[in-house]
């Protein structure tokens, strides 16, 4: 159907940004994407507002942004120099490529995986709480997004920031790219997070003027945001350790504790606390308990990237 298109679309040009991005690359994807959310926006309003076609076309909007950047991105790495450039012929990858590509690969896709069916669950149980439990979880999404995508987008990357320094044997940069990020996370998303906390009562009635949402939404910013800066953290140490080859743990680390720790936890304590605080906890807990799990694992990773002398 047309959302598997989108979706193939939106699968190829996330490979192909990946490799841009992994040969040092990030400005070209940004602007490639900035481009097509812009075709996507203008073909909404073209098929939508000027032409009334409805819901429909304005799925075909989106199919063809997708397909369009799709396009660029693939057109870009054919006019790279040889060592690069794509070829639809040529030798294909040995037994032992391919293994080491699903190694790192597959481990990420089933941590994405884990996160939706976690997500889908815990909504079930934001469901049980009625309509403006469920809206204020959606506009409380719209003042998380600022302080969530910057920490997912360094984490990414960090891991290619990484890889790359670890082919190129050079360790003490490794270590210095993760305790500046520590540092990054620590001056931004922290007092960021409190920013949005104090600033909510004004900023949420921006998307909503109904009471109840309001009510809801703010409790979740109280409960959940301040907790945000340890989220970023997450991504750190998550993003060096994928960029350090170890894409077990951060599966085993995500499945752990942001799929079934919540979904748990949720499901145990909802029929004694009948309350969406419950919910929130979950998110804050589990922030934690992802903290404690990678925090040791990739402090030993770095000593082990140490020469005989320690340095």
């Amino acid at each position: 159907g047309a959302g598997d298109a989108v979706t193939d679309g939106a699968g190829l040009a996330g490979d192909a940004a990946a490799v841009l991005r992994s040969l040092g690359d990030t400005e070209t994807p940004l602007r490639l994407q900035v481009l097509s959310a812009l075709c996507n926006l203008g073909l909404d309003l073209l098929f939508v507002l000027g032409l009334h076609t409805g819901v429909a076309r304005a799925a075909a909007a989106t199919l063809i942004s997708q397909w369009l950047l799709s396009a660029l991105i693939f057109r870009r790495l054919s006019a790279m120099d040889g060592r690069f450039a794509l070829r639809l012929t040529g030798p294909g990858l040995s037994r032992r490529e391919l293994g080491g590509i699903l190694g790192v690969g597959v481990p990420a896709g089933l941590q994405a995986f884990f996160m939706s069916v976690s997500s889908l669950l815990i909504q079930t149980s934001i469901n049980s709480f009625g309509p403006a439990a469920m809206a204020g979880m959606t506009v409380f999404a719209k003042l998380e997004g600022v302080v969530y995508l910057p920490s997912f987008a360094y984490g990414i990357a960090l891991t290619g920031f990484v890889g790359q320094n670890l082919g190129a044997g050079k360790p003490d940069r490794i270590r210095e790219a993760v305790r500046r990020s520590l540092r990054v996370m620590a001056a931004v998303i922290f007092p960021l997070s409190g920013l949005l906390v104090l600033a909510a009562p004004w900023l949420l009635r921006l998307f909503t003027g109904e009471a109840a949402v309001l009510l809801n939404a703010r409790e979740a910013v109280t409960f959940i945001l301040p907790f945000y800066g340890i989220y970023s953290l997450n991504q750190v140490y998550l993003g060096a350790l994928k960029g350090l080859g170890n894409t077990i743990w951060p599966m085993i680390c995500t499945l752990l504790c942001y799929s079934a720790f919540r979904v748990l936890w949720c499901r145990l304590l909802i029929p004694l606390f009948p309350t969406m605080r419950v919910v929130y906890l979950s998110y804050d807990v589990s922030f934690v308990l992802m903290l404690a799990l990678l925090l040791p694992v990739l402090s030993r990773r770095l000593r082990s990237l140490a020469g005989p002398d320690g340095r």
